[in-house]
């Protein structure tokens, strides 16, 4: 099909096909975009929103409860502390209408209700209660609310809230989960794509290459053929597109050609003898063998000259293939040692996360004291002058419990900062690496080109050995043809009336004018070039 397609024709539809497969592949790619565009807004809008609102949502839940054991604790501004508390149960009470209002599933659905209604019975029994009797300054009151009322309330409106955040891990996982899904089977298709794309490339590329260069191959061997003087050749027609084309000219400047040194042929075995212009040029070349003798000579100490400067750089070439083999090694050593020192980054990455949950734990273990001693306080209040001693105490307990909790916090602010250091550290140490290893690389491919120039300045010595040989081979055969050159003078005068007529044959070569007609039926054969 490609042969009688034009050049222009067959590069437009390899490029249109390949066109094709690349807007495959952009809709396969935008299709992939898309969608992950979309499993990132869903799971901004459903997921980490709501759980945004859940955290503040639990953060005025346990202010609810800490607010009141802090103002019965300590009495002394029970109104900020009060205002505080409505703040915080206002926001809390503002983040879970937002939330309310994103809610998705039934199951989530259900779960808000419970939570609702617990909180709700929260705020209506344990809270304000609590508040009105804190404002009354009534701290037995309010005591005894915090401890049966308030306490297993908030138990109670706790568990709802917990199954909440699961739930919301759980559905984020399950988005997860899909994109990882959706990301393998779109990296499959991708692949598939690409592949055949590939394949489909190559095939095109192949019957491309077959379909121009089995044409212009031919041509190539019609003219090395014409070139050392074949005209027997038989050419077969290719196609109608331009190598097809091209291959019809050859075909026909073959046989017109093949008819002109006939007639050449013809004409120079008739000339039997020398003419007057011969025998000058013979006298010309004569002289000028001479002094083509004499450039020989110079010529032969230039060339050894010349062998001995590619030898010289041969042996620097070497010496320069040794040196980039030793920087080789010592840039593999650095790269090895910057392996480790990325390996020892991420130890310390990893003992820094550790150390961060363990403050964590000790965090936790201040805020249970803090508790503990809290309600120890309150049991030592409701004790009376015989618990003074052990309220005591629990306030020291409650303060070093606090101690903790803030140390725990500036520690683990430090051991971040530290882990934010380490692990830009580690990611410099594998630049680093991959910067060696580029190196290393470099090194090798600069290592590999000396070593060619060393074969090469090899290669080149031992042909101007060759050469040196030739030249004298060519000074000997020059002084041989001065000898003939002196003979041919002789014979030159009787080329003088052949001459004339090979000049008649050969001036259908004119320029421009280059259209003999082929041999016809009535022209002689052709003779066997060995004649001539």
């Amino acid at each position: 099909m490609l042969r009688n397609l034009s050049i222009r024709a067959s590069l437009v539809w390899g490029m249109g096909c390949l066109s094709a497969i690349m807007l495959v592949l952009g809709c396969l790619g935008l299709g992939s975009l898309r969608g992950s565009n979309d499993e990132l807004r869903a799971m901004y809008a459903e997921r980490l929103l709501p759980m945004q609102y859940l955290s503040q949502v639990v953060a005025a839940l346990e202010h609810s409860r800490s607010g009141i054991a802090a103002a019965i604790l300590n009495p002394a501004d029970v109104e900020a502390d009060m205002r505080a508390l409505e703040r915080s149960l206002a926001e809390g009470q503002a983040a879970w209408q937002r939330y309310d209002a994103a809610i998705v599933t039934d199951r989530e659905r259900q779960l808000a209700l419970q939570f609702s209604q617990r909180y709700a019975l929260l705020v209506r029994q344990g809270v304000t209660p609590a508040m009105e009797a804190i404002r009354a300054f009534n701290v037995p009151g309010a005591t005894e609310l915090y401890t049966q009322t308030l306490s297993p309330l908030h138990a109670q409106a706790v568990m709802p809230m917990a199954q909440l955040m699961s739930l919301q891990r759980e559905q984020g996982q399950v988005i997860y989960e899909h994109s990882q899904h959706r990301y393998r089977l779109l990296f499959a298709a991708y692949l598939g794509a690409a592949g055949l794309g590939l394949v489909l490339a190559a095939v095109m590329g192949a019957l491309l290459v077959r379909a121009l260069s089995r044409p212009l191959a031919a041509a190539v061997t019609v003219a090395q053929g014409v070139a050392a003087g074949d005209l027997t050749q038989v050419i077969a027609p290719a196609g109608n597109n331009e190598t097809g084309r091209l291959i019809q000219a050859l075909r026909t400047m073959n046989e017109n050609l093949a008819g002109i040194v006939l007639k050449v042929h013809l004409g120079t075995q008739a000339i039997s003898g020398a003419s007057v212009e011969i025998a000058q040029g013979n006298r010309d070349l004569s002289q000028r063998t001479e002094r083509q003798a004499a450039s020989l000579e110079e010529t032969a100490t230039a060339m050894e000259t010349l062998t001995r400067s590619v030898s010289c750089n041969a042996d620097q070439a070497r010496e320069a293939s040794q040196m980039a083999q030793q920087a080789a090694g010592v840039a593999a050593q650095a790269g090895a040692v910057v392996e480790q020192v990325t390996q020892t980054m991420q130890a310390i990455d990893s003992a820094s996360r550790n150390i961060v949950e363990i403050i964590a734990v000790i965090d936790s273990i201040a805020f249970q004291t803090n508790i503990l001693a809290l309600n120890a306080a309150v049991e030592a209040a409701r004790a009376g002058e015989q618990g003074r001693g052990f309220a005591v105490v629990a306030t020291e307990v409650r303060a070093l419990a606090q101690h903790s909790a803030s140390a725990a916090r500036q520690i683990k602010v430090l051991i971040s900062n530290s882990v934010d250091k380490v692990d830009v550290g580690s990611r410099l140490a594998q630049t680093a690496g991959s910067t060696m290893r580029q190196v290393i690389d470099s090194i090798d491919r600069v290592s590999q080109v000396v070593t060619g120039i060393a074969d090469a300045s090899d290669d080149q010595r031992h042909g101007i050995g060759q050469i040196n040989a030739v030249i004298v081979q060519i000074d000997t055969s020059t002084q041989q043809n001065a000898a003939l050159v002196e003979q041919a003078a002789a014979s030159a005068q009787a080329l003088r009336h052949q001459a004339h007529e090979l000049e008649l044959a050969v001036g259908a070569f004119r320029v421009a004018r280059l259209a003999p007609p082929a041999h016809t039926s009535d022209d002689p054969a052709p003779l066997p070039l060995g004649h001539r």
